[in-house]
């Protein structure tokens, strides 16, 4: 009987083993298998081959409903238009375009790609400063020629290129002078000057695009040397209104600048005609000294007002604010 006992339980766990086994590996065969994302490999695939083309950095993608965007920052102007070329037939010769519209299939239309220039070292998700759109019928060439001109101009000396866009009709372009641009004799009329002349240079017809000129003050309209306005005990929301009020039409903007403690100089920024010149203010000598001792009212009295600065088309004009 001892044995007889023996070999049922050793042939019960046997066929206990047995079936766990085979339990497993029925488990094992009606486990899902793990889902494909080809549109996720093959765009990994792309910005590996993207990050190796020279002249070009920061290389993101994003695709946005039917927006499949390639963002780069141009690290060689003179590299710019070979680089933009390879961008392009790099996406074209890669699973992405098939992947793409797989991914987008539920859509009526098909999915279209779209550059984005940035600056570089940009952060991530900050807003592209030249889009140009790369529909399946567009002229390459003219895309890459767009952004080397793009390249070029960002170099132009006192300068901030807005975000603008690029198509085969042209630039649409904003772009600033700063302060420091304006003091070093930066004017809007020459940087359009300057930028119709790389349009040509790069082969494109400057006659198509259209520029937007703006004069931008350090951070803050109403700062004092670029910092927040309320500074040491002074308000000065205020201090520029007696100015306005005789300026005239052209008034556009104020800032304030404080050579050193508790003196102070307004600078007094017009408004742009339509092709960038800067604008006359109707400024007297006289009506700043009317105006000084309105100004001088409205803030803490150990400030010492010195002198209102206008910017003009050929340079600046100096107003005292105390008669000498």
């Amino acid at each position: 009987m001892m044995r007889t006992t023996r070999r049922v339980g050793f042939g019960m766990r046997a066929a206990a083993i047995a079936l766990a086994g085979a339990l497993l590996m029925a488990g094992c065969a009606t486990q899902p298998e793990p889902e494909q994302d080809p549109f996720g490999a093959a765009t990994a695939e792309l910005l590996v081959q993207l990050e190796q083309i020279d002249g070009i950095a920061d290389v993101r993608q994003v695709l946005n409903a039917l927006d499949f965007s390639i963002s780069y920052s141009v690290t060689d102007a003179a590299l710019a238009e070979q680089a933009t070329l390879e961008v392009i037939d790099t996406y074209e010769a890669s699973d992405v375009p098939g992947a793409l519209k797989k991914e987008t299939a539920a859509y009526s239309d098909d999915a279209q790609l779209s550059l984005n220039i940035i600056e570089v070292g940009a952060p991530g998700g900050d807003i592209p400063h030249l889009e140009l759109p790369v529909p399946p019928d567009a002229d390459v060439t003219t895309v890459a020629r767009g952004v080397a001109a793009w390249a070029r101009m960002e170099a132009i000396g006192g300068v901030e290129l807005r975000t603008s866009t690029f198509s085969a009709s042209g630039f649409e372009l904003a772009y600033t002078v700063g302060y420091g641009g304006l003091l070093d004799g930066v004017r809007p009329t020459a940087v359009a000057a300057q930028m119709n002349q790389i349009i040509t240079d790069t082969g494109l017809d400057p006659s198509t695009s259209t520029f937007a000129a703006a004069l931008r003050a350090p951070d803050l309209l109403n700062s004092v040397d670029g910092e927040p306005k309320y500074v040491q005990g002074t308000s000065l929301d205020r201090a520029d209104q007696p100015l306005k009020a005789v300026a005239g039409p052209n008034y556009g903007s104020v800032l304030y600048f404080a050579p050193e403690n508790f003196t102070l100089d307004i600078v007094l920024l017009p408004s742009l005609a339509p092709d960038g010149t800067l604008l006359p203010l109707d400024l007297t000598s006289e009506a700043v000294l009317a105006a000084a001792p309105v100004i001088q009212a409205d803030i803490d009295s150990r400030w010492t007002l010195r002198d209102v600065v206008v910017f003009t088309q050929d340079g600046s004009q100096t107003y005292p604010m105390r008669a000498s």
